[in-house]
């Protein structure tokens, strides 16, 4: 991969693009004296970009499907939207705009089961007192868990119940803006948050319109806190056909 990547870099190099892709924008960024970026530094960019989106979107996955088998309300309006937006064709990006309750559905797995559970990124860059009246000092590492602060009752009533509605856009409009950060926020916010909702929503749609997830086992299934929030078991799914293959075209 390093050598693929790093070939990638060099013909972007030599035969400059009017793109506005992510190699491209790292190409053209500076680092704080003002110098263009290095090949391998763009290369363990890139590299973590594609690795750590696939990982943590596998994971947004996983805890989607296992929510949806166990509720029906949720998984037919999804049915409803799908056959509505995709029809009998296989999806594509341009349906994402109008996929809203897949979004939502999406948004509200993650607000969940955030795959980054917790964000130890920050230091504090001066002394502070936080609203709690703790005092933080200087260089101090901050350790944010978007697990905890999703479920705060204020901002989701009844925060362990799964309900998509909460990121309707009038919903939303009435929350705070950091009260929800599965993917960071500010300045720092994850480079891959709109790589891997992409990828989620139209993974969402493909599968969804084609087969029926249903949990083997109803039992409840505890996470696991480990580098991504992981079921605590394998997840056991049986798989039911919704619709034909034969009605999607095959793609060569």
């Amino acid at each position: 991969m390093n050598s693929i990547i790093l070939q990638l870099i060099q013909d972007r190099r030599a035969k400059p693009q009017h793109s506005h892709d992510v190699l491209a924008l790292l190409l053209a960024a500076i680092d704080g004296d003002g110098q263009p970026l290095g090949d391998d530094y763009i290369r363990d960019e890139l590299t973590t970009f594609l690795l750590a989106g696939h990982e943590t979107t596998a994971s947004a996955l996983t805890w989607t499907w296992l929510l949806l088998s166990q509720s029906p309300t949720v998984r037919a309006r999804l049915a409803d939207e799908l056959a509505a937006v995709v029809g009998d064709r296989l999806p594509t990006a341009a349906d994402i705009p109008r996929l809203r309750y897949t979004k939502m559905i999406w948004d509200e797995t993650l607000r969940l089961y955030p795959p980054a559970w917790l964000l130890h990124t920050r230091v504090s860059r001066s002394e502070d007192t936080l609203p709690s009246g703790a005092r933080l000092p200087s260089g101090a590492r901050v350790f944010l868990s978007p697990w905890s602060l999703q479920r705060d009752p204020r901002w989701f009533p009844d925060p362990d119940r799964f309900d998509p509605e909460r990121f309707s856009e009038d919903t939303t409009m009435q929350r705070p803006a950091f009260c929800y950060i599965p993917f960071g926020g500010g300045a720092r916010r994850c480079l891959g948050e709109s790589f891997a909702e992409m990828e989620g929503l139209m993974i969402m749609a493909t599968v969804a319109s084609r087969v029926r997830l249903s949990a083997i086992d109803a039992k409840p299934i505890l996470p696991e806190p480990l580098m991504t929030l992981r079921p605590g078991i394998p997840v056991q799914m049986r798989v039911e056909r919704v619709c034909s293959p034969e009605r999607y075209p095959t793609e060569t």
